[in-house]
């Protein structure tokens, strides 16, 4: 995986991958002591796992080794490339890993798992503005409150993590008709969004990280 891939200032990657399929190397020296500090086994491999695929997938860009990649951090914890242009979002779901990678303006990617929520009405009143509660409501049946109530909570956290501000903000405003958003549907029962602020839709293009790296 040394060649490097063009992308387009039009154009936005997404990467999806599984924890379980992807190697656990190249992390530096900070990231290990991150390691270190995680109790749950379950956590200690996801976050390497998804360490070392945000590595190989910026790699390709780059084209540098994974190891040789530097990241500097936000006041609020998020990664950034120092002295690159290449803008990037990660995000993960049990073992379902999406990275989003930009050459011009921020993004940001979210996924969630549609669990059973048997307070979903509950916690749409308590979170959602007032506008997107009663579009829950409105809703004829339960499986079609419950995937309204998907779109919308991973549709906010990308906007969150794209402007890097607090989730509680962005879902308590009804309307961001300054963002472009896609829902995205790669794995069964994952909902999943990316979001961007610009005046013309992106093109997004999926790609599949276990299959590219076979």
């Amino acid at each position: 995986m040394s060649a490097a891939i063009r992308l387009d200032s039009d154009t936005i990657h997404v990467w999806h991958a599984t924890t379980h399929r992807t190697p656990a190397d190249t992390l530096s020296e900070d990231e290990l002591t991150r390691v270190d500090k995680i109790r749950s086994t379950s956590d200690k491999k996801r976050f390497i796992c998804t360490r070392t695929l945000l590595r190989k997938c910026l790699s390709l860009y780059l084209s540098i080794p994974p190891s040789d990649i530097v990241f500097a951090y936000s006041e609020n914890g998020k990664p950034y490339l120092q002295n690159h242009a290449l803008e990037f979002n990660l995000t993960h779901s049990k073992n379902h890993i999406l990275i989003a990678i930009s050459t011009t303006i921020p993004v940001g990617v979210d996924t969630e798992f549609r669990r059973p929520l048997p307070t979903l009405e509950t916690l749409a009143k308590r979170f959602f503005s007032q506008e997107d509660y009663s579009t829950l409501l409105s809703k004829p049946t339960q499986a079609q409150k419950h995937r309204y109530f998907f779109e919308t909570w991973t549709q906010k956290e990308a906007i969150t993590k794209a402007k890097g501000s607090t989730l509680l903000s962005v879902l308590s405003t009804p309307q961001h008709t300054e963002w472009q958003i896609h829902n995205l549907t790669l794995r069964h029962r994952y909902q999943s969004a990316l979001a961007y602020e610009s005046p013309v839709p992106k093109n997004i293009q999926i790609l599949d990280y276990h299959s590219f790296s076979k």
